[in-house]
């Protein structure tokens, strides 16, 4: 019995559905603010 070949974790579809969820409630623009206040806390500018 041959393997089917991996192409991730997960498949395309669930990877599609999760990365709606979280754009939808917001996740990746609290990464975006995070980083924006890291930026400003190591460099004292923004």
């Amino acid at each position: 019995m041959e393997r089917p070949e991996c192409h991730g974790i997960c498949s395309s579809s669930s990877t599609h559905r999760r990365f709606q969820e979280w754009r939808d409630t917001g996740v990746f623009e609290r990464f975006w603010q995070n980083g924006l206040l890291a930026c400003k806390q190591l460099d004292g500018r923004l």
